[in-house]
């Protein structure tokens, strides 16, 4: 695709991620506000319900790590994330593989599965995945989000993913 072909859908991009951002909630969880139902989280280590608050979201990550990493690994990736971030809402698996385009013009983004609300960085990081990187994505993303690439939260938020898919989903 052509730097304009890629800068139209990039800017229809912007404009579905402002649209997702106006539902709010005090929790994260579910849209239902009720607890993920997602392969990001099992539900053998999950709380019966939402969770009340980002250091709840981050507690709950690290009683997951600690069951297979030592303390100052666990707290050095921990570190990485935002120490504060507002409850966002999001698809959570928003990539190439979940956007339909025709031609320049996105028709549709499919695979819900994982939208619920989620701390401000989810969606950024998961979008930034490097599994998904393409010349043709990393322009887009980069048109999306001008500012500097936030490479160490990145990594942080995807190795997290890939520990939990890796030990608990076996």
């Amino acid at each position: 695709m052509t730097l304009q072909e890629l800068t139209h859908i990039a800017s229809q991009l912007q404009t579905i991620l402002a649209e997702m951002q106006r539902p709010r909630s005090k929790t994260l969880g579910s849209i239902t506000g009720k607890r993920y139902d997602n392969c990001f989280f099992p539900p053998h280590v999950l709380p019966s319900h939402a969770f009340s608050s980002y250091s709840e979201f981050i507690d709950m990550y690290r009683y997951i790590l600690l069951h297979f990493c030592t303390e100052k690994f666990t707290e050095d990736l921990l570190s990485k994330l935002p120490r504060h971030a507002p409850i966002r809402f999001a698809h959570a698996d928003l990539l190439p593989r979940n956007i339909m385009v025709d031609g320049t013009t996105i028709t549709a983004v499919i695979d819900w599965a994982t939208a619920g609300f989620w701390p401000g960085y989810w969606e950024y990081c998961r979008m930034h995945n490097p599994e998904w990187a393409s010349p043709g994505w990393d322009r887009v993303l980069g048109l999306v989000f001008p500012e500097e690439r936030r490479s160490e939260e990145i990594k942080a938020a995807c190795y997290l993913n890939r520990i939990v898919m890796d030990y608990f989903w076996v």
